[in-house]
Formats: C-alpha cells, structure tokens, sequence
C-alpha cells in the first residue's frame, strides 16, 4: 500500500504522479480540509527575466525540463501539478 497526492477537478481525482492502478483496485481517497494551492500567474515581464540578458533559455549544460523543474522548487510550485 503506498499514498499519492493529488485532487479532485470538480469532476474526477486527479494524481499528481504516476500511479498504477489495476482496474477494480480497492483505493482509499481522503479528503483533506485544504485547497490544491493557486499557481501565481507569470507575466511576460517575469518570464523574460528567467531567461536572462543572453536571450539562453537555460544555465549551460542543464536541459530543459530539469531547469523548469528547478524554477517550479524555487517558486513554490513543487506540487507538480
């Protein structure tokens, strides 16, 4: 038995990482008494501020996805989701 995070959309529970689960697989969901947290909005303003003076999208030597992963730890947005 393990646990995942997750939330419900307004009309299905929706995990936040991968999951297998068998078709008639007993879960457990609970229903916590906090909201999923909002994601601030990012202007364009912002944006360009991520990607620096050199127009480079990323740090050297680190791909894309790792550094937007990073961004998300750094902003709060570690939820995944």
């Amino acid at each position: 038995m393990h646990s995942v995070h997750g939330y419900y959309n307004g009309s299905a529970y929706v995990a936040l990482e991968p999951v297998e689960v068998k078709p008639n697989q007993k879960v457990i969901i609970t229903i916590l008494d906090e909201d999923k947290p909002q994601r601030e909005k990012i202007t364009l303003e912002k944006l360009r501020s991520f990607v620096g003076s050199e127009g480079q999208s990323c740090p050297e030597g680190m791909d894309a996805q790792e550094y937007v992963s990073r961004l998300r730890e750094d902003r709060g947005f570690s939820g995944r989701g």
